[in-house]
């Protein structure tokens, strides 16, 4: 039987297959394979599924979603307020610096955010070295932990700063920014100075991390002033929106603080200092005159003082309560009191006043 069929296989094999079965056959076969697609080997298959997943969950709005799940998971528990008041050395201090602060900082997604944020994560890490000085806690191991964070923080503000610049449009926003920076530093260079002649025991290990923020805050000046030059030759409109724009923030936060031109004094304690009012005085005036580009840089010092007293008060209450360590309420900036306020009336006229502080950054 077996030799039937193979002679009947070998008969039919060298039988010439017509046009029109040649046809029937190929069409046999298109059908079939429309009906069962070929599929790949499961390796492959797999592979392809778990590629798809991970770009799923790479994607900034996963990321998004994931991390407002986990905070609110934190936050429920009540882990995320312990978390955010953590010092180094404490426990939930890991918690706060490689979870929930990664988390926050996932929704800064432009070049602006990123740079507020990381310029918030600096003011962080001052603070905790300023609560950890004044109760003379600040070990070596905390210092490390602080000035790796404050390194990072100012490492990835530059990046985004450096990115923001590249348009002219925004050259004015990159230099606000620089400036809420420089005011940062600046505060909390005199806090640690204060603290560091208020708690001598602390002063070995204040004055590396003193000496840090310092050349830091020298450089961000640098770059501030670099930025407030380019952005005085930007485009007209948005040189004069960003001084208008600078003058209502300065205002606001003077409200905030119930600070009142006039008096120099607010209902907070915190003063204005001269320097502060003859900017705002002679940013007004420009931006009137349509001196624009004079009345962006000099509302960049009135916006300077104003925040560094602001920071200043902020962080001296969080010692006080901290330690009980009494830092003075004003501000002794350097760099900010010799600022040169410039003013030009409307009829082209150019009045220039400056005041100069003999005190240091460092409050020597």
């Amino acid at each position: 039987m077996t030799d039937e069929i193979k002679d009947l296989l070998d008969a039919f094999s060298s039988t010439p297959l017509s046009e029109h079965e040649k046809n029937s056959v190929r069409d046999g076969l298109r059908m079939f394979m429309t009906e069962h697609p070929a599929r790949a080997p499961w390796h492959v298959r797999m592979l392809d599924t778990i590629e798809h997943i991970a770009d799923v969950a790479y994607s900034p709005r996963m990321q998004a979603m994931t991390a407002s799940l986990a905070f609110m998971v934190l936050a429920g528990t009540g882990t995320a307020y312990a978390a955010g008041n953590a010092l180094p050395g404490q426990p939930l201090y890991a918690v706060k610096v490689n979870l929930e602060e990664p988390m926050q900082g996932v929704f800064a997604t432009s070049a602006q955010a990123q740079a507020s944020w990381n310029a918030q994560l600096a003011a962080r890490r001052l603070s905790e070295a300023a609560q950890l000085a004044a109760t003379d806690q600040l070990t070596p191991a905390a210092q490390a932990a602080i000035a790796s964070g404050l390194d990072q923080a100012t490492e990835n503000f530059d990046a985004s700063i450096a990115e923001l610049a590249t348009s002219s449009s925004n050259v004015a926003t990159a230099a606000n920014l620089e400036s809420n920076m420089e005011a940062t530093l600046t505060a909390n260079t005199q806090v640690l100075a204060e603290i560091q002649n208020a708690v001598p025991s602390a002063a070995p290990s204040i004055q590396p991390l003193l000496s840090r923020v310092r050349t830091r805050a020298i450089a961000v000046s640098s770059a501030r002033a670099q930025l407030d030059d380019a952005a005085t030759t930007a485009d007209i409109q948005s040189v004069k929106a960003a001084a208008q724009a600078q003058l209502d923030a300065v205002e606001g936060q003077m409200n905030d603080e119930g600070v009142t031109v006039n008096t120099g004094i607010g209902s907070s304690g915190v003063s204005s200092s001269s320097v502060e009012q003859q900017a705002i005085e002679s940013g007004r005036a420009n931006l009137q005159a349509g001196n624009y580009g004079a009345a962006f840089q000099t509302l960049q010092t009135a916006a300077l003082v104003t925040q560094e007293t602001q920071i200043k008060a902020s962080v001296s209450a969080q010692v006080k309560t901290a330690a009980g360590v009494e830092l003075s309420a004003t501000t002794t900036s350097g760099i900010a009191a010799s600022s040169t306020v410039s003013s030009t009336s409307a009829d082209g006229t150019d009045t220039t006043s400056s005041s100069t502080d003999a005190t240091s950054t460092d409050g020597s």
